[in-house]
């Protein structure tokens, strides 16, 4: 559905490159394209969350560097560094 904000208010919806008008849908294709509607902005708002977190977490990814610069690293064992590589390699792949 495209452009539902501009033609809702016409009284239309465009559902793959044509047009209809709501009065003449049934209950149940009404009931479809309000939720449709509201799936619509609940995918946008949580889309906007992964956002803020992902820059929240980029932040915090950077005071840490800072923090660590000026730190002696200990000496760990092989499978403390694997965990910690495999770590810092998620956090950079996902970022």
């Amino acid at each position: 559905m495209e452009n539902q904000g501009e033609n809702s208010k016409k009284g239309k919806i465009k559902f793959e490159d044509k047009e209809y008008v709501l009065d003449t849908l049934p209950k149940e294709g009404k009931d479809l394209v309000n939720g449709l509607k509201a799936a619509e902005a609940q995918l946008r708002m949580h889309e906007d969350t992964l956002k803020l977190i992902s820059i929240g977490k980029a932040k915090m990814i950077g005071d840490l560097k800072k923090i660590l610069e000026n730190i002696e690293p200990s000496s760990w064992n092989f499978l403390d560094n694997f965990f910690l590589i495999c770590f810092f390699s998620e956090i950079i792949l996902i970022n």
